[in-house]
Parts: structure tokens; sequence; C-alpha cells
């Protein structure tokens, strides 16, 4: 029987095996480091260290609103590109919000593909 309360015990963590209520981190001089339920006087102290660490990957970054074959048959204008300062740019309109706002114009610079967008 006790074999089965602790195992109990180590997959029930989060809640109180007493009273059901769900068990917070708190630290005290004689334990330590600890759950303890707050209705009832239920103590449970950490046996063994658990650390988990994740290697987090950096995605890939498609590029915005297509590749070049997006922007091969669209229109050019005067548009001054803050990277390299060429005057001139593709440009695309979309209605990116609501029906009742203005539209989101794309610029691609003819020059570098530097991309930007002008939120009216």
């Amino acid at each position: 029987k006790r074999a089965m309360s602790r195992k109990f015990i180590c997959l029930a963590m989060f809640f109180c095996p007493t009273c059901g209520n769900i068990l917070l981190l708190d630290q005290d001089v004689e334990i330590g480091c600890h759950m303890a339920c707050q209705t009832c006087e239920f103590k449970a102290a950490f046996t063994k260290k658990i650390m988990k660490s994740n290697e987090l990957k950096l995605k890939t970054v498609d590029e915005i609103i297509g590749g070049k074959a997006a922007w091969a048959a669209v229109p050019k204008t005067e548009a001054m590109c803050s990277a390299c300062g060429n005057n001139e740019a593709y440009f695309k309109t979309r209605q990116m919000r609501s029906m009742d706002e203005p539209e989101t114009i794309t610029f691609r610079c003819t020059q570098c593909a530097n991309i930007w967008i002008l939120d009216r």
C-alpha cells in the first residue's frame, strides 16, 4: 500500500491527495522548496532535482508576400528606398484590415529588393 501511495504522489504532484486542491510552490526553512496545499496542512518536499532544457531552433524566414515571381508583373512607381536610396519601386495594394480602413501598400525596391509597408 505504501508503494502505491508513493506512485500516486509522483503522478499527481500538483494536486493535494488529501483534499484535491491544487498545490502551490512554497519555501520553508525546515523543508526547503516544496509543494503545499493552501486548504489543508499537506506538504510534499522535492526528493530529486528535475531539469529539462530545450534547444531552440530558428526558423527560416520566407520572403513576405511571395517570392520573386509574385513581384514579376506588378506596376512600378516613384518611392524612395531607405536601404539604398533608389527612387523606383514595385508596389502592391492589399486590404489587410476591415473594409472601412484604407488599403496597405507594400513596396519592393527595383534595385536592392528591400521591402517596406506603407500603412495609412
